[in-house]
């Protein structure tokens, strides 16, 4: 629902070019939450002790600040503990990932600029647009919606954005992070000066092995590959998704600082729009979230985003079109995905609690056979094709996305295509 309520609403403005949702049908271990609470209890304490994989200033980190939030006020944290929201934590990598393969299996350029933000999360993209008006995408910069500083004193190395108020990524950005990274063979690969120095230094900050990666890298890596990488398959993530780009931005990354003072920050790394606590927070000193004047806002429901783009359109009506002079999948296929996975729910047939070792597009590539079966009864759901065009669909599909090799199919067919139905809605990129 957050994320239908989020295309119905902000995603709609003109210059938004895609739309990609991550939801737990992207997790590397869909069980992940299926643990007892004492096991949750467990998970928190190891790493808040002494865990070995760990740098002293992040285990200090980890110590004095895993597993808490925002509390209720400015000067309080709040802890986390349900095992839904833990596991969330290992989603940064792996959305990151979906990106860069939806843009290549699409065949797209890469965008300006990503924006990540969380399901129920305002986004005001004309604010946006005026930010960013004297701003280069073709410099490495990362923009914070709020920021957290850098604090020592409290056990806070490095600044990093808090993850609900979202973090923008230019497209030399999104470059840098693609970049192979050979440190085997650094001399051989390198074809300039400033690919030379970022290989160097990122297979340096691999060596001190600060949280541990370095027993997931493997030669040829991009940043984007190791921390997808790391981040699902570390067998006890003790780092926020947040302190994972904060970490990732300061070590590996080489990018254009912000100014002295930007935004009456401290910032050194991110480009703050906003600083946590007093120009932004959820309970904070900072003013009220405002439609017209917050570029971001976090903790929004559903009707919430109704009501804001609502006051917002009414200062920029002809930037809410709903893409109706755009031939664009994003918008033209919302009821009919909407429509064919409300179907797909209620399927009592599905199986129940499986545990699933493989990549989104693996079930695509095991639903399609039983899709062509049933095309004359899901033609009209898949965005109102005809049999052979949904033949034809799904054969495409098929030869653009990745099989797992060897994989065990272990369930039904309409598990599966259940389960690759729920990847794709969010993600609105039915072919046109």
């Amino acid at each position: 629902h957050y994320l239908e309520s989020q295309l119905k609403t902000w995603v709609t403005h003109s210059s938004i070019r895609s739309f990609i949702g991550i939801t737990e049908m992207d997790d590397y271990d869909q069980t992940c939450a299926e643990i007892t609470q004492a096991e949750q209890d467990a998970r928190i304490a190891s790493c808040r002790s002494s865990n070995p994989s760990l740098s002293a200033a992040i285990q200090e980190l980890a110590n004095n600040h895993y597993s808490h939030t925002e509390g209720q006020t400015s000067s309080s944290f709040s802890v986390r503990d349900d095992p839904g929201w833990h596991c969330a934590q290992r989603r940064f990598g792996q959305s990151f990932k979906t990106f860069m393969n939806t843009t290549r299996r699409l065949k797209k350029s890469l965008p300006d600029y990503l924006v990540m933000v969380d399901d129920d999360t305002y986004f005001n993209v004309d604010l946006f647009q005026e930010h960013v008006a004297t701003i280069d995408p073709n410099e490495p910069r990362i923009l914070s919606g709020c920021l957290f500083e850098a604090n020592p004193s409290i056990g806070i190395p490095f600044e990093f954005p808090y993850g609900g108020f979202g973090a923008v990524y230019t497209k030399e950005t999104i470059k840098q992070m693609n970049t192979p990274i050979q440190c085997n063979n650094m001399d051989e690969t390198t074809s300039s000066l400033r690919h030379a120095s970022f290989v160097r230094s990122a297979c340096g900050v691999i060596e001190q092995n600060q949280i541990g990666e370095l027993e997931f890298f493997r030669d040829g890596m991009s940043v984007v590959d190791l921390i997808s990488e790391y981040s699902a398959q570390v067998e006890n993530l003790c780092l926020h998704s947040d302190w994972i780009i904060g970490y990732m931005a300061k070590y590996y990354l080489n990018l254009v600082p912000p100014r002295t003072g930007s935004r009456n920050s401290k910032a050194v790394t991110l480009h703050p729009i906003r600083t946590w606590p007093y120009q932004c927070g959820n309970n904070t000193k900072a003013e009220p979230c405002s439609a017209t004047k917050s570029m971001f806002c976090h903790s929004q429901t559903p009707q919430d985003l109704e009501a804001m783009i609502t006051e917002n359109q009414l200062f920029y009506p002809e930037h809410y079109n709903y893409g109706k002079n755009r031939n664009s999948d994003t918008y033209n296929n919302i009821d009919s995905i909407t429509s064919a996975i409300l179907i797909e729910k209620s399927n009592e047939k599905d199986s129940k609690g499986a545990n699933i070792h493989h990549e989104p597009e693996y079930f695509w590539q095991t639903a399609t056979q039983w899709l062509i079966e049933k095309s004359n009864e899901y033609a009209t759901d898949l965005a109102q094709r005809g049999p052979d065009e949904a033949k034809d669909w799904v054969e495409k599909l098929r030869n653009d996305t990745i099989l797992s090799d060897g994989a065990n199919i272990q369930h039904e067919p309409e598990y599966y295509w259940k389960a690759a139905s729920q990847w794709l809605t969010p993600r609105q990129v039915l072919p046109s």
